[in-house]
């Protein structure tokens, strides 16, 4: 599962950050945790479409390979909001870092990107 969230630091602003979790048996087994460096505004509210979870994925692919990423793990796709995060790199020892998207149609209306400040292991 990936998501959106806003933090607001003791300076009293306020940063978006996204994290990228993967449940194994309803427990969280790996994650990872991205922290912008300033606050995103807009409201992250569903696509619409009837794109499945595998076409999700494969639309994520299709994403990825399009921008030369190589995904690190599986996509988290949502078929019922249509929206999928997945983690990208570039290459093994380089930092990557992780995309959200909102898919309207087969066609992406927004999406964040966060970058990592070092590689995935």
């Amino acid at each position: 599962m990936a998501y959106t969230w806003d933090l607001t630091r003791r300076d009293g602003s306020v940063v978006t950050g996204m994290d990228f979790n993967v449940l194994l048996q309803g427990k969280v087994v790996d994650n990872w945790t991205f922290a912008g460096p300033w606050r995103d505004a807009r409201a992250d509210g569903p696509g619409a479409g009837s794109l499945t979870a595998e076409s999700l994925s494969g639309f994520v692919r299709k994403v990825a390979d399009r921008r030369s990423l190589r995904l690190h793990r599986q996509p988290a796709v949502d078929p019922v909001r249509q929206t999928a995060a997945f983690l990208w790199m570039t290459a093994d020892d380089e930092p990557g870092g992780i995309d959200v998207l909102v898919v309207r149609d087969g066609t992406v209306t927004d999406s964040w990107s966060l970058p990592a400040y070092r590689p995935f292991s």
